[in-house]
């Protein structure tokens, strides 16, 4: 599905212009400074959404134009060892040509002429300036590397700086890149997971430990190029990859194309369907772009009912086919009018069967409840709806609880009316016998007895497991009022099986709590704890009563508890108080981390005679690893003391590097010039080369 072919291609309006009595006519212009500048880096309400928007939709337009559009771009996300945000795509690359003319130059684009790819306006390539102050252009082009960067210059105007070109062997492309604040570091991971989930292609994403797509919603309906999913979330339009939610206002109250729009709809439309604004943040809500939505939604509305209709194709009665519209009816809005949900071989879907109900069963919790009708009243048409027709005197009504207890169904229990026979009940309800919806009382399967209790009573078998509430960490589309109820999804658990460790905790009304009943966030210690690379195992709900079944099983336990050991256990196998200290020290000298991760990296080792080998056998790329904020951060939420001074540091690694500073200056200027990520092993080899020979001489 696709709306028509309208023009992204930019087009200037020719005007008719009748002037006169004019004496003079003098064109207006656009003065080239700093402020000019300021502006177009100050257009973007989110800048850092814009950065990755604009950057990962050049990456995937590169892609398009050298035929690989089905291999991923790399998104290296910030972190403490290397603080850059990295985007590199696998394309066509850039020449030194292209570079100074797209760089250099506002408001021109090598995308102006076509609607296969993303951009049009010629300042998305310049977004990084809307975050920093500048920012570095690699390219690989057949063999060369070609080192940029864009820099605002002292005046605050834009500059492209070259530094020159090396042999490399890596793949044709380009990486953009700059320094990120450490505190943005989750803001960058949070916009990325906005950004790149709705890209057709999602691109490798690493630098996050935590990091996980988008969940877009469970699909009630969908197509190649558009779904329909449960909740009540925005719906989008995404247009080249970038994702532009839709708002439901701009379309007249009461129309389909507003009821189709409290759906959380996704519709994938052509480049040049809509109009959006310069910055690309949001659509322009043009006659165009209103008109373009509406026939997407046309469009999409024939396709959902071609595929309403292969699904009737494998109905063998009226009741399958009623079943299947009115889950589709209920969940989604706006298609009540479409034909193929009207009726089904001649008899209405809109039709409710009514019946003589004597009693009603079904699951409430770990119980099985049972209403007393006694009334005629409509049967709702569901996949898990059971009709049983009453033709015992006895031993129904602990069958029709087992029935529910087991397939987790609601039971009617009918009761035939003045002559009434099965046949018209099965007549009524428009099934057939391979539905399995009908039987009478006598067909049911028999309850198991229970052993006899003090009273001498006896019942059916007691449920074997309990209805809880399951933490699913990345949530999901959700009814009701409640945010945090998307991260509590109904659960089931068997207490006897013990293959796996299971956490508990209190549970009521999405609110979590410890045994003291203080309260937890389960979210947040699962991510503090995935920051160091441990992940959490499952957690679970419970109500009191549970939690005491569940105590006594060897492989349950608190959340605390189980936060408690585990955080011990990486104390004591870390180090984690000369960690603390060490970080200290190169939290204050910057440039240790970056240069041990290039000497792994290049596999190059320094003299242990040398002032920089004693600070880096001092250091261990094993210690570097490890970040102090992360654990202080658990630390803090499980008040336990590390044994941390805030003043402490590591004296002999503060000396070290304060003597490798005044001795290697050129050292220090080469790192704060280099694109060191990219640096390849010869240069690096040369480099601590002339450094232990340098050394002696110092």
């Amino acid at each position: 599905m696709f709306v028509g072919e309208h023009n992204m291609k930019t087009v200037v309006k020719e005007n008719e212009v009748t002037r006169s009595g004019v004496k003079k006519v003098t064109q207006c212009g656009m003065v080239v400074n700093a402020k000019a500048f300021d502006m177009l880096a100050r257009q973007y309400s989110d800048p850092i959404k814009a950065i990755l928007q604009e950057l990962g939709a050049n990456a995937a337009d590169s892609h398009t134009r050298a035929g690989n559009q089905d291999v991923p771009f790399s998104v290296k996300l910030p972190n403490t060892l290397d603080p850059h945000l990295r985007i590199r795509d696998y394309g066509i690359g850039m020449s030194e040509e292209v570079i100074y003319d797209v760089y250099i130059n506002y408001m021109k684009s090598d995308k102006t002429e076509t609607n296969s790819e993303t951009g049009c306006f010629g300042i998305g390539s310049k977004t990084p300036l809307a975050y920093a102050d500048q920012f570095n252009i690699t390219t690989y082009n057949d063999g060369v590397m070609t080192m940029f960067a864009l820099v605002k210059n002292e005046h605050g105007v834009p500059e492209l700086n070259e530094f020159g070109s090396w042999d490399s062997t890596e793949a044709n492309g380009v990486e953009i890149s700059f320094a990120v604040k450490e505190g943005d570091f989750e803001k960058f991971s949070e916009r990325a997971v906005k950004v790149f989930s709705y890209f057709k292609n999602r691109p490798d994403v690493s630098g996050n430990g935590s990091f996980e797509f988008k969940d877009l919603g469970e699909a009630i309906l969908k197509g190649d190029t558009w779904s329909v999913s449960k909740g009540y979330a925005d719906s989008y339009v995404v247009m080249g990859n970038v994702a532009y939610p839709v708002e439901q206002y701009q379309f007249d109250y009461g129309t389909s194309h507003r009821r189709f729009l409290d759906n959380s709809v996704i519709m994938e439309v052509p480049i040049g369907s809509l109009n959006v604004t310069p910055s690309r943040e949001a659509l322009e809500y043009s006659e165009h772009t209103i008109e373009g939505i509406k026939k997407a939604i046309d469009n999409v509305l024939v396709e959902i009912n071609d595929v309403v209709t292969e699904k009737f194709e494998n109905c063998n009665s009226w009741w399958a086919a009623r079943s299947i519209s009115k889950k589709i009816t209920d969940s989604v809005s706006g298609l009540k009018a479409l034909p193929c949900l009207l009726e089904f071989e001649g008899r209405s879907l809109v039709y409710t069967p009514d019946l003589y109900i004597k009693r009603s069963f079904r699951q409430n919790g770990s119980k099985v409840s049972a209403s007393n009708a006694e009334r005629k009243q409509r049967v709702e048409t569901r996949e898990d709806v059971r009709v049983v027709v009453l033709d015992t005197k006895s031993k129904f009504d602990k069958n029709c609880r087992y029935l529910v207890s087991e397939e987790n169904v609601l039971v009617y229990l009918v009761e035939l009316q003045d002559g009434q026979t099965y046949a018209e009940i099965k007549e009524e309800l428009g099934v057939c016998d391979a539905d399995g919806v009908l039987c009478l009382s006598s067909e049911l399967t028999e309850a198991p007895k229970m052993a006899t209790s003090r009273t001498g009573s006896t019942g059916y078998a007691r449920k074997k497991t309990l209805s809880v509430r399951e933490f699913t960490p990345h949530g999901h589309n959700y009814h009701g009022n409640r945010y945090q109820s998307r991260f509590w999804a109904e659960a089931e658990v068997d207490l006897d099986d013990d293959t796996e460790t299971n956490l508990y905790v209190s549970w009521f009304n999405y609110e979590t709590s410890d045994q003291e009943g203080c309260s937890i966030d389960v979210k947040s210690m699962r991510s503090e704890f995935l920051d160091l690379n441990i992940k959490m195992p499952k957690v679970f709900g419970m109500k009191p009563n549970q939690i005491k079944r569940a105590a006594k099983k060897d492989n349950w336990m608190s959340v605390e508890e189980w936060a408690k050991a585990t955080f011990e256990a990486y104390l004591e196998e870390n180090g984690v108080v000369d960690i603390l200290q060490l970080d200290s020290s190169l939290r204050e000298f910057d440039w240790i981390l970056p240069l041990v991760e290039m000497l792994a990296r290049s596999e190059v080792t320094v003299s242990e005679e040398t002032s920089l080998g004693k600070l880096l056998n001092k250091v261990g790329s094993d210690k570097t690893e490890r970040n102090s904020g992360k654990i202080l951060a658990i630390a803090k939420r499980l008040k336990y003391n590390v044994g941390n001074d805030d003043d402490s540091s590591s004296e002999d690694v503060k000396a070290l590097a304060t003597e490798c500073e005044e001795k290697y200056s050129f050292l220090m200027y080469w790192m704060e010039r280099t694109h060191i990520q990219n640096t390849e092993e010869p240069a690096v080899s040369n480099l601590i080369k002339m450094i232990e020979s340098f050394d002696p001489c110092n």
